[in-house]
């Protein structure tokens, strides 16, 4: 686990559940237990039906590059050293299409192609809270195909 040098999350009572989740290496996302629809960030109730009844389930399936972005400016001393980084937007399309930030490792000179496969690892903040980052896979021919969410 890389640690970096950057302030932990402040906790907030709706996204305790994913940050203890992140304690145990474990990514999780709410899901509503009325109508199963996956979402994130968390909220109180589930955005499809409704229902307060939701509960922390790790994320399933693969993981696809939606987006990303070059940081060339440091936000925090603590990154610095490290710039330019890069930000991506990482898709879990089988869990209704969940989006999560994090950071983004890419293992080419190249630009991350957008449908890329994105594995999973983690960083570590300041006071030891592990913070979810992805690598992304580079691809021999080119970018794979996926399908976008529906809601």
């Amino acid at each position: 686990m890389l640690d970096i040098g950057l302030p932990g999350p402040k906790n907030t009572h709706g996204d305790a559940g994913f940050w203890s989740a992140c304690r145990q290496h474990e990514l999780r996302a709410q899901r509503c237990l009325a109508c199963e629809h996956w979402h994130h960030p968390p909220i109180p109730m589930c955005p499809r039906c409704q229902s307060s009844d939701l509960e922390w389930q790790p994320l399933i399936g693969a993981a696809f590059l939606f987006s990303w972005t070059r940081v060339h400016i440091a936000m925090h001393p603590a990154v610095t050293a490290v710039i330019p980084y890069c930000i991506g937007v990482v898709e879990f399309p089988v869990c209704d299409g969940v989006r999560i930030i994090a950071r983004l490792d890419h293992p080419s000179d190249n630009a991350p192609a957008i449908g890329a496969k994105c594995e999973l690892y983690w960083i570590t903040a300041a006071d030891g809270q592990p913070l979810p980052a992805f690598r992304t896979q580079v691809q021999s021919s080119g970018a794979v195909s996926i399908q976008p969410a529906t809601l």
